[in-house]
């Protein structure tokens, strides 16, 4: 099953501890530039925790902004409000 492989092959395991903190292996840290004290934002999508680090957030926030101005755009052409 090839397709497993690769995908345990991206996967890192990690753990929680007692006070229900999260290690992030120094690899994803650097990868992500994730330093001591960076806040990062937690979401919970069907079932999946999303962490996302504040340049990521934004990235994703000014998407959506994006995509609600092309929606908005959109209908006022087509006359609605």
């Amino acid at each position: 099953m090839p397709e497993i492989e690769e995908l345990l092959e991206k996967i890192t395991k990690t753990v929680i501890d007692d006070r229900g903190r999260v290690y992030i292996p120094k690899s994803i840290r650097r990868e992500l530039a994730i330093k001591e004290g960076d806040k990062l934002f937690i979401e919970v999508v069907d079932g999946y925790l999303k962490i996302y680090t504040r340049r990521t957030l934004n990235t994703r926030v000014l998407s959506v902004i994006q995509e609600d101005k092309g929606v908005s755009s959109t209908l006022r052409r087509r006359g609605s409000p």
